[in-house]
């Protein structure tokens, strides 16, 4: 084929070949076998033309032995320019005359540069051939109609159109826009009035010689004119201009809190601001500031902001807060001692308290450290200090007011650190590997799962249910995909616990009390990856750090299945874990957020 002659790919399947039939589907159309006859000539002149003209083919090797005579005669005998004229009698829509200007300039334009025939030269070679026998015919697009086999000279063409149920034609001479091409426009008076009816006439010396629609004005096309303009909506209103509210206020003291309320409208923003700085925004006609100054007279202003508009009014209202009572201390504290550590607990259920204040006395009851925690109102807090083995220590705690003012202690804790260090319930270094069943291996001092490896436990010492739990592991993922688990006892919904990758997070799922999702691991980096579970609370840390917590309730339910590293119970490759771990803990005691972050640092792989 020619460099850059792309001509239409002809599929002879009779289901695609429905879409280059005249008519476009629409009306009555000729068989495909009719049609192939139509396309035939054209087909079979194509190809003659392709094999001498093709590059390396006969037209080459003529220009190459300096036959210029020659192949202007291989040209012409070539039957090249013969099927682009049989091609363009059969034209039914404006894709195929894209088809022919798109072939027709490519293949010329090819031919130029290879011969370095003049325009002239070309010209001639272009021409039908004179025993070519072209039917006269009239081809009708969207914006133009063209004229095929008539001679350009005295050539003009009129479209006739009425509207429907009208006798009289109205006649409008279309406009030329090549030798043989005319637009197809309609005049303003036929298109305005609806729907109306049309033909074309195409004359030679004044006599009609084609029509279209074909035996026009017996037969007619049809079109419908533009349909009535839709009424213009109505102006929208001009935005109304905020109005500032009238504002109330209510001090709840057993809280610690101002509430502030006001009657919101429509269309409206609202921002609270407390001695010059914003302490929200809102939408509805209510605002609780839950840390005002005790015993002052605080100034507020309450801005309304039109969001169509942007136009804004300020209200403002000082009021006078009473010296509010301040937060109670912790009911209760839980002591335990692990290793060198003493570890606090205590429920943060003061809704007034913002911190909690913690010292901290030696044995001649000298105040030695004092910390502070920040509060989380109906969460279970908890400190882990780290001190000398065997040596006693008291503690107390105080609640801490919003505004800073601290409440009374607690009762003094007193409290001997133990000696013995922290032991967990199952903790796996890979220095031996006679303990691994399944298709896992030691890999860069570490557990090494490649997809189905995975690694099944000896019995453990049972967990029991009434204390708490800590899973802490390295992790060096090859990717998220699927659902990988880390450790699993157990199944989902059944009994046990497990940890896994779920939707490229870290899932935590404890058989009767919940599941937390959180966090975002890495593929192909060493993290450090711990859950705790314990008084009410599930957390999960990623390189020392909390990534997300939930208050949670139910009882767990054990499992007496193996523990199982790196696959879930079900042997599906989705369950299964890719990459390496190493340091795998488990721990009957929910770890502090500082000991998950000592044990981080301890542990930690370069």
């Amino acid at each position: 084929m020619l460099p850059g002659l792309e001509m239409p790919k002809l599929d002879l399947g009779l289901g695609a070949l429905g879409k280059l039939l005249p008519g476009g589907g629409q009306g009555r159309t000729r068989s495909p076998p009719a049609y192939l006859c139509d396309h035939i000539e054209y087909v079979l002149a194509y190809d003659e033309a392709v094999a001498e003209l093709a590059t390396g083919g006969g037209l080459d090797a003529l220009i190459e032995e300096g036959g210029d005579g020659e192949g202007v005669t291989l040209i012409r005998e070539s039957k090249l320019a013969e099927a682009i004229h049989l091609y363009a009698r059969r034209i039914r829509n404006k894709g195929e005359l894209g088809v022919l200007a798109t072939m027709n300039a490519k293949a010329w334009a090819d031919l130029r540069n290879r011969t370095g025939l003049d325009d002239a030269a070309l010209a001639s070679l272009e021409a039908p051939p004179d025993d070519l026998e072209v039917e006269p015919a009239l081809l009708v697009l969207p914006d133009r109609i063209i004229v095929v086999g008539l001679a350009p000279e005295e050539l003009t063409a009129v479209l006739k159109a009425r509207r429907l149920g009208e006798k009289d034609f109205i006649e409008h001479p279309l406009a030329v826009l090549g030798r043989t091409t005319f637009a197809l426009t309609f005049p303003d008076e036929i298109v305005l009035a609806g729907n109306f009816e049309y033909g074309v006439e195409v004359k030679v010396d004044g006599r009609t010689r084609l029509t279209w629609p074909p035996k026009f004005p017996a037969r007619t096309q049809t079109a419908a004119g533009p349909a009535p303009a839709a009424p213009r909506p109505a102006p929208l209103p001009e935005p109304m201009a905020p109005r500032p509210v009238a504002a109330k206020y209510t001090i709840v003291p057993e809280w610690g809190t101002v509430q502030i309320a006001w009657d919101a409208r429509p269309g409206e923003q609202y921002s609270v601001f407390r001695d010059g700085v914003e302490l929200g925004s809102v939408r509805d006609g209510w605002f609780e500031d839950a840390s005002p100054t005790s015993d002052t007279m605080m100034h507020y202003r309450i801005v309304a902001r039109n969001l169509a508009s942007g136009k804004t009014a300020e209200c403002d209202v000082t009021i006078p807060i009473p010296e509010l009572p301040l937060p109670e201390p912790p009911d209760e504290i839980r002591v335990t001692t692990r290793g060198n550590r003493i570890v606090l607990g205590w429920d943060s259920a003061s809704p007034q308290a913002a911190q909690y204040y913690v010292l901290k006395y030696n044995e001649q009851h000298e105040i030695i450290e004092e910390t502070y925690v920040d509060a989380d109102y109906g969460h279970y807090l908890q400190i882990s200090d780290q001190v000398s083995g065997g040596t006693p220590y008291t503690y107390t705690l105080a609640a801490v007011a919003p505004d800073g003012r601290i409440g009374a202690p607690s009762k003094r804790i007193g409290v001997i650190s133990s000696t013995e260090p922290m032991k967990p319930l199952v903790h796996l270094s890979f220095e031996d590997e006679s303990f691994l069943e399944g298709l896992v291996q030691l890999a860069d001092n570490a557990l090494a799962l490649g997809g189905r490896g995975w690694a099944e436990l000896t019995p453990q010492p049972e967990w029991n249910p009434d204390h708490a739990l800590t899973l802490a592991l390295w992790a060096n993922l090859d990717d998220l995909e699927g659902m990988p688990v880390l450790i699993c006892k157990g199944a989902w919904q059944e009994a046990g616990y497990f940890l896994q990758i779920f939707q490229k997070q870290v899932r935590y799922y404890m058989a009767g009390v919940d599941a937390l999702d959180a966090g975002r691991p890495r593929a192909g980096v060493w993290q450090h990856i711990a859950a705790t579970y314990g008084f009410g609370n599930m957390r999960i840390y990623i390189n020392g750090e909390q990534v997300g917590r939930k208050r949670v309730t139910g009882r767990p339910r054990p499992s007496e299945r193996p523990l199982l590293i790196g696959r879930y119970i079900d042997e599906e490759d989705v369950y299964f874990m890719r990459g390496l771990m190493d340091d795998i803990r488990i721990y009957n005691v929910p770890l502090t957020a500082g000991e998950v972050k000592d044990l981080y640092e301890e542990t930690r792989r370069e």
